[in-house]
């Protein structure tokens, strides 16, 4: 494995992508899921750290955990996987920053 400090960009971006897969695979086949807060807007991390921050917001999500029964949260920072170990009843997991699923992206992207 290459030492993350001598990576490229395009290795790390790789390599969290294969993560995000060796989290989430394991999870999904076969089985239904759902995408929860589905962003319709260029900037998808406004509405997880607004809903986040909104305590009736975490009761709600709390008490619909509940009802679910058997229920799998990935998210994306410890900070948020200590969070709803405290706060939810239901498996928690880390996973790297889903942009990172999207792969490398040219500059000229910026550019439009």
């Amino acid at each position: 494995m290459v030492e993350r400090s001598l990576e490229t960009s395009r290795q790390a971006i790789s390599r969290l992508r294969r993560e995000i897969d060796e989290v989430l695979t394991p999870l999904v086949p076969g089985k239904k899921c759902a995408l929860l807060d589905f962003p319709h807007h260029p900037n998808v991390g406004d509405l997880t750290i607004r809903v986040g921050s909104d305590r009736n917001a975490g009761d709600r999500a709390a008490a619909n955990i509940r009802k679910q029964g058997k229920l799998t949260l990935a998210v994306g920072d410890r900070k948020s996987v200590a969070f709803a170990r405290v706060r939810f009843e239901c498996s928690v997991v880390l996973r790297p920053n889903m942009a990172f699923r999207i792969g490398p992206i040219g500059a000229a992207a910026f550019l439009t």
